[in-house]
């Protein structure tokens, strides 16, 4: 807001448009003070109001800066009130414009969504102004929903195509009459673009290339595809394939080095000027941000700058109008948009605000609507959609059904998407023995992110198993896996680890769009936050005591290694001041090994007494994923991937000889599950989570209108 009220004030601005989400939306649970102090003020789940009165000091602060707002500068359209006693927002209509209200509302709407902007909205706005115009689209959106919203026809879901595989990443030709997408080929463990006619059943492979291929879009005149092309150390050559001749130019190369498997951004401007992707600069230092790109060239100019300590900006799509770009901004992700002026961008705005994940975004050809993959309430993604005069999405898939990549056909009659049906499973690989890995507690179900106990007889690990993510732990040797969490539906645990005397498990979670270390008791299954909020507290790991906690913070905007006492109100201490976004603690708690952020290659183990560092390996090939590793007993465990074929194998390597051994290949790998490794406390063996099969289809519904 650049108005003198609330220029000054963004803590106001997310607690005021956190009232009008949640009042429009009908979530009047999600306003109580013990709930807004949590999602607002970024206090712990055990916030006591009673204690801690900073909502109600904020709403205070709140009701006089509206009110002061309206009396001097303010718009007279809509007038949002907070009555004194509670946090539910109202909408009144200012008496002098009740008849124009509705059409003023939406030329707002109009200007924060996707119709061309005003004269002079081009001008770069000062760093505060852009917050204004969503907020004020919010507040009409609201007040005009209240009183027309259609209720919702449950879709009719259909098969777009039968292929066995992993079919992925659907885009529709500007004439509607041919769909490209990915396919593994059914028995390949790379997927390559193909391309499928209307009418039709058996699609045509695009290029003869044996490299994995992700993300085509169409060249507005439907001629060419571009897509990307993935080649040595995660290096992506943007590609524009003629679909008449087949003839190839490689435009540019792209380099992301993103903790996640996530291929870069991909989409072609309407006009044909554009094309938009992204990147991650140093080494993988800094996030990944986006680049505008000359398809003619390959001139490219940065156009986002995401703070330090986020992932960066993973995903984009093009308005209808070219003029905007939607894009996705974090490892979970937020909805962001942004509107272009030449080669350079205004600041961008949040559409969304949960942190509730994006995978994939389409946009319909109207620019009424937008529809992306989220999980938004709800354990697993779906699709939902935004539309115009809307503040709130709307699950659009049925409630139950995962749903990610959604694309919009050119007319809006048809919305095609990838449902996830991926087998994840842990097995155990014995470095002693030339026997076939084993499977553990196998389901039907997702299981990952293992644990070995610290006597080596347990394994933690996290499984969907019985509805909803919660940690479990089972014998090594069977038995029935126990569930030690109870987590709500919608929190997502990661990486568990024992403590010393193996009576509990820390593990970091997210939770409503933040993260929280907890700790739960193995035998009560008791568990409590140790911290948490809008500075991380990732892969949390006990001291050899077992009275202070190691994570990963980006406090200060900076990933690194953390120290905090349990107890007693200890002041929390950098371990390490490099930066580091992943990091393991030895068997005997005396030992940190981790992976510096500018050099990706080189493990590093630090002694914690002293402080001394030393590399104890330079990876020669290319790690599948961040957490892909474990050291244990002068052993380092970790899956390679071959830069020459992309196929993974869970490799082992002596740290004393430079012995190296290969376990076993791994059928493939994830963008979404963890391909993480867990060493045993002897050395001798570890546990991997591993995609077993991948029969991700393409779908089709009708959306509403």
């Amino acid at each position: 807001m650049n108005s003198k009220e609330f220029s000054s004030s963004p803590r106001l601005i997310r607690f005021l448009r956190y009232c009008v989400e949640q009042t429009h939306a009908g979530q009047l649970d999600s306003l109580k003070e013990s709930v807004i102090g949590v999602n607002v003020f970024d206090r712990l789940p055990s916030y006591d109001p009673k204690a801690d009165p900073i909502v109600r000091v904020h709403a205070r602060r709140l009701r006089e800066k509206l009110a002061d707002f309206y009396d001097s500068e303010g718009s007279q359209d809509v007038v949002i009130r907070m009555p004194k006693g509670g946090y539910v927002a109202r909408f009144e209509e200012a008496p002098a414009r009740a008849r124009t209200s509705q059409s003023a509302g939406a030329a707002i709407v109009a200007r924060v969504f996707m119709d061309a902007p005003p004269s002079g909205a081009r001008k770069k706005p000062s760093g505060k102004a852009w917050i204004i115009v969503p907020l004020c689209a919010l507040a009409v959106a609201a007040l005009a929903w209240l009183a027309m919203r259609p209720e919702l026809a449950q879709p009719r879901v259909q098969p777009l195509v039968s292929l066995p595989g992993s079919v992925n990443d659907p885009a529709w030709s500007p004439d509607g009459k041919t769909i490209a997408f990915t396919w593994d080929g059914g028995t390949s463990r790379t997927s390559q673009v193909y391309l499928l006619k209307n009418g039709e059943s058996v699609p045509t492979r695009l290029t003869a290339a044996e490299q994995p291929e992700s993300r085509p879009v169409w060249s507005p005149d439907g001629g060419s595809v571009a897509l990307l092309r993935e080649g040595r150390e995660r290096h992506f050559a943007i590609v524009l394939v003629n679909t008449a001749s087949g003839a190839e130019r490689v435009i540019r190369t792209v380099l992301q080095l993103s903790p996640m498997l996530i291929p870069p951004a991909l989409d072609w401007s309407s006009n044909g000027e554009w094309l938009v992707s992204s990147e991650q600069p140093n080494e993988g230092t800094d996030p990944v941000h986006l680049l505008l790109i000359s398809p003619k060239d390959g001139r490219s100019w940065v156009i986002t700058d995401p703070p330090n300590g986020s992932t960066g900006d993973l995903e984009a799509r093009f308005s209808p109008d070219s003029k905007r770009i939607l894009f996705r901004r974090g490892g979970q992700g937020d909805l962001f948009m942004l509107s272009l002026n030449g080669t350079t961008a205004t600041p961008p705005v949040p559409l969304t605000f949960q942190n509730a994940g994006v995978r994939g975004l389409s946009v319909s050809h109207d620019g009424q609507t937008i529809y992306f993959g989220s999980q938004r309430g709800q354990g697993q993604f779906g699709i939902w959609s935004l539309r115009k005069g809307e503040a709130t999405p709307t699950l659009i898939t049925p409630a139950g059904m995962a749903a990610v990549g959604p694309a919009i056909d050119p007319l809006g009659h048809r919305l095609a998407f990838a449902q996830p049906v991926v087998d994840v499973n842990l097995w155990l690989y014995d470095a002693r023995r030339k026997t076939e890995a084993r499977l553990l507690v196998p389901s039907t179900d997702a299981e990952y992110s293992p644990e070995f106990s610290p006597d080596g007889q347990q394994l933690a690990f996290i499984s969907d198993r019985s509805g909803a993510a919660q940690i479990w732990i089972s014998g090594l040797n069977g038995g029935q896996p126990r569930k030690i969490t109870a987590l709500r539906d919608g929190d997502l645990p990661m990486a568990p680890a024992w403590s010393p005397d193996g009576s509990k498990i820390a593990f970091f979670c997210r939770s409503r769009g933040l993260n929280y270390a907890y700790e739960t008791d193995v035998a009560t299954g008791v568990t409590r936050p140790l911290r948490g909020g809008e500075d991380y507290a990732l892969f949390p790991q006990y001291s050899a005591d077992g009275k202070s906690i190691y994570y990963v913070s980006n406090s200060g905007h900076r990933f690194r290694i953390w120290r905090e006492p349990l107890a007693g109100g200890g002041t929390a201490v950098p371990a390490v001041m490099d930066e580091v976004r992943f990091f393991r603690i030895s068997k005997d708690r005396r030992l940190l090994y981790f992976l510096r952020s500018d050099h990706p290659k080189r493990l590093v183990q630090m002694n914690l007494a002293t402080k001394e560092e030393k590399t104890l390996w330079t990876f020669a090939d290319s790690l599948a994923a961040f957490d892909a590793w474990d050291v244990s007993a002068n052993r380092l465990f970790y899956v390679g991937v071959d830069p020459a074929t992309s196929l993974a194998q869970l490799e082992v390597i002596d740290l004393n000889s430079g012995g190296r051994q290969v376990l076993g290949p791994l059928r493939r790998l994830s963008h979404e599950w963890q391909t993480s490794v867990a060493a045993s406390p002897d050395g001798y063996s570890a546990i991997v989570t591993q995609v077993d099969s991948d029969n991700t289809r393409l779908l089709l519904l009708r959306p509403s209108r």
